[in-house]
């Protein structure tokens, strides 16, 4: 015998509603213990936060490592060095794209 449609609608629809109130208690569940531990299960949640250096304190290092390596002439000066190097060049790289361009009459249309 035919089943009638609107009964396997009916059926249908609360199998997920069923489905639905079950995933939306599981989210709350989820939430209250996120919001009881304070965010995520990460490690590093906790940790302290260091700001990046600024670029003058890069470069006071560098001027004690450039006086370090003065002195030294071993593998660990050479590794230094070549790293030293490469961070000259990205600072100024990095200086470079900052730059903003400008046309050298504009500084005397003020005048």
């Amino acid at each position: 015998m035919a089943k009638n449609p609107l009964d396997i609608l009916r059926k249908g629809l609360q199998a997920l509603k069923r489905e639905v109130q079950t995933r939306k208690l599981s989210l709350e569940a989820k939430l209250e213990h996120a919001l009881a531990k304070g965010g995520d299960d990460d490690i590093d949640d906790n940790a302290d936060i260091k700001p990046c250096p600024t670029h003058h304190e890069v470069l006071q290092a560098v001027a004690i490592i450039n006086r370090y390596l003065n002195h030294e002439n071993n593998s660990l000066g050479w590794k230094l060095d070549a790293l030293l190097s490469f961070s000259k060049s990205s600072l100024h790289l990095q200086e470079s794209i900052n730059m903003q361009p400008t046309c050298i009459t504009s500084h005397f249309s003020s005048m």
